[in-house]
């Protein structure tokens, strides 16, 4: 790769078409494939293509055959070129626009600003109006980067240990929440039932008023019967009682009627506690199963950029994910999990350093948006609503800035996306 290209064979002229791999000069397959495409690629077409040479080999091996074969339009060639241009169509169609050198060469220079460059360098390369002074630099540029790009993986791996040691202190929160959550049910449920008894007792209270005031009634039938005497006198004293002890049970009724209402309220409320709990306890769940699947992913498989295809949400490749706010902290790791899904992550702050400008420029090129709620301006959020709504871009409100909440984001953006697919006919 480090060796110096003189020339391309690119003729000069309007009205070409884009050249395919083979006919690149063969000193850029390399860096072409090294760049553009993974490992996981590369197997993928070994399998399709059943090379039974290539089984077993070291990726050294693998990569340096398909970077012989790329020179020739054989099978594995036009399958890399396939590969390619359904992976990085949105890069492609960006740069057709462009007719001039210079428009290429800015347009270029503002992708490797923005840390956009499989995309577009396959774009670029393959353009009918590139020439050696267009690509002469943009093979140094990339050149250039796989050399950073070992030393990031070095840190990665010194990560490692950090992230292995955050994913047990993670696990041993999630068991916590997971017991209290645990016990609140039970507590909640205990009182569920106790409210349940004391309903129950209120309702024979006020059943039992009933015979009180039957029993009334009758000693007045008695009292208008008889006239005179002892029995009249001993009878009214009797009605007199009666109608005391109907007064205290309509006062106790009436109090058994009140701490009924109450107590219902009070149902009422403690159900209602009780569903958003159980809510936001699954909607934690979900986030912290999602996180843990990364976690695993990322230890288990090591760098998830070789087994692209396989990763979580692998529906995402070349995908255009705008991150609007958060926390300036969190942005290196959110910008890590996109690009090693195979899209491409863009962030602006809200508005807050920031113009409103960018923000439409970035909403109107997206394929998707997302918004922690916790952390973010309210008119950047309703303003990146609209946009979608318009547009009909998917639109991924975060519960937090967290990354378990930008995990599980992916995720459903993933699902929704792999969904409408199958949709298709």
């Amino acid at each position: 790769m480090c060796s110096q290209i003189i020339d391309y064979g690119f003729p000069s002229g309007e009205g070409r078409r884009r050249k395919k791999l083979w006919e690149l000069d063969k000193r850029l397959h390399c860096s072409i494939i090294g760049t553009c495409l993974s490992m996981g690629d590369l197997r993928v077409i070994e399998r399709r293509l059943s090379i039974a040479p290539l089984k077993g080999t070291s990726d050294f091996q693998i990569h340096g055959n398909f970077v012989v074969w790329a020179a020739n339009p054989g099978p594995a060639a036009k399958h890399m070129h396939k590969m390619l241009d359904r992976r990085y169509g949105v890069a492609i169609r960006r740069f057709a626009s462009i007719s001039t050198p210079d428009e290429l060469t800015r347009l270029w220079d503002k992708c490797l600003e923005e840390a956009d460059i499989p995309g577009p360098y396959w774009a670029l390369v393959s353009h009918p109006e590139s020439t050696i002074e267009i690509i002469m630099p943009a093979f140094g540029q990339v050149h250039m980067l796989s050399h950073l790009v070992g030393a990031a993986n070095r840190a990665d791996i010194r990560r490692l240990s950090t992230l292995q040691d955050e994913r047990d202190e993670l696990e041993q929160n999630v068991r916590d929440a997971k017991r209290r959550l645990a016990e609140q049910d039970r507590h909640h449920r205990a009182m569920l039932y106790a409210h349940a008894a004391e309903l129950q007792k209120l309702s024979e209270h006020v059943a039992a008023t009933a015979p009180l005031k039957q029993q009334l009634e009758a000693a007045e039938y008695r009292v208008a019967e008889l006239e005179q005497g002892v029995i009249i006198r001993s009878l009214r004293a009797e009605t007199i009682a009666g109608r005391g002890d109907l007064k205290r049970a309509k006062q106790l009724a009436r109090e058994l009627t009140n701490r009924l209402e109450v107590s219902a309220d009070e149902n009422t409320a403690l159900r209602k506690k009780l569903q958003d709990e159980l809510s936001e306890k699954e909607a934690i769940m979900l986030e912290c199963e999602a996180l843990e699947s990364v976690l695993r992913d990322q230890i288990d498989s090591g760098d998830c950029s070789e087994r692209r295809s396989e990763c979580l949400n692998s529906g995402l490749q070349g995908r255009r994910i705008v991150y609007i706010g958060g926390r300036n902290t969190m942005i290196p790791h959110l910008r890590t999990l996109v690009e090693r899904s195979g899209a491409i992550f863009l962030h602006h702050d809200g508005g807050l350093e920031e113009q409103t400008k960018r923000l439409d420029r970035l909403l109107s090129q997206c394929d998707a948006v997302f918004c922690p709620v916790d952390c973010v301006s309210h008119d950047a959020c309703l303003r990146a609503k609209r946009k979608c709504k318009q547009r009909a871009t998917e639109f991924v409100p975060l519960r937090s800035s967290g990354l378990s909440s930008f995990v599980a984001g992916l995720r459903q953006l993933s699902q929704t996306l792999a969904a409408g697919q199958s949709a298709l006919p």
